[in-house]
């Protein structure tokens, strides 16, 4: 069966994170003449404080799409973005190109009344699932420090306590591990803990997720993150970012233990 066919279009998916949003990139990259990255330049972004960031991607992705120079900003400190580019660079034709992250979802109204064809998949994960999967990968590789002395040893009996990131409180380090540039991606919120932190995050995520949808119908859509993993599913992704005749595509859906966030 051939390969189906995309329309002159600019992607841009979203999701909470945890969610699906590297399955997702996965899916909208394998088809042909099309390339998706993964959060490609999380370094310049901000949550809703980086809109130039955004519309100087877009930008970027009108002049590969004209015919212009395949040159993309992106964020070399963030692993797995050698494959798209190389993939940009090497496709004779490209009629589709996009970045799927979580951190675009403030900037969906701008990006809805920008003069080009944008669509903007976003991928719903349930609350719980999101919740323990973030908190899972908050989680601190702990270190044992070489040559202390065995009367210090002594004195701390088991291991160290784990220690965390949180990205959606401000902190000053003390309880919870800084990091400069995914924690300036998130929205920030009281909270008592990281759980309940990520919680909000989620709820406060998909509300905002549901009113896009409503007011931008043709150019914001909520998906399943089961949707990655069933052929009805998929063709209805591709088919609302504009793919046509798509073959079937099998698992799309894996653990996302690779992504930065």
């Amino acid at each position: 069966m051939p390969r189906g066919k995309a329309t002159m279009r600019i992607v841009v998916g979203m999701g909470t994170g945890r969610s699906g949003t590297l399955s997702l990139s996965r899916l909208i990259g394998s088809q042909a003449d099309s390339v998706c990255f993964h959060e490609l330049n999380p370094a310049c972004m901000k949550w809703s404080e980086t809109p130039q960031t955004v519309r100087s991607m877009i930008s970027e992705f009108q002049a590969v799409l004209g015919g212009g120079p395949r040159d993309v900003t992106v964020d070399f400190t963030a692993p797995h973005k050698g494959s798209e580019l190389g993939r940009l660079r090497a496709l004779t034709s490209i009629r589709a190109i996009g970045d799927v992250a979580f951190y675009y979802l403030p900037y969906v109204p701008m990006l809805a009344g920008l003069d080009s064809d944008i669509r903007m998949p976003c991928i719903r994960r349930e609350k719980k699932a999101v919740v323990d999967s973030y908190a899972k990968a908050m989680r601190m590789p702990t270190r044992h420090r070489s040559g202390i002395s065995g009367w210090i040893k002594t004195q701390f009996k088991g291991p160290p306590a784990p220690r965390y990131r949180n990205h959606w409180v401000v902190h000053d380090g003390k309880r919870f591990v800084t990091n400069e540039k995914w924690d300036s991606c998130f929205p920030k919120f009281q909270a008592p803990d990281l759980k309940a932190a990520i919680g909000l995050y989620w709820d406060h995520y998909n509300r905002l997720a549901e009113g896009y949808a409503q007011t931008y119908p043709e150019k914001f859509r909520i998906f399943d993150i089961d949707d990655l993993n069933t052929e009805t599913g998929q063709r209805a992704i591709l088919s609302f970012c504009g793919f046509e005749n798509t073959p079937s595509l099998g698992k799309f859906h894996f653990n996302a233990g690779q992504a930065a966030n």
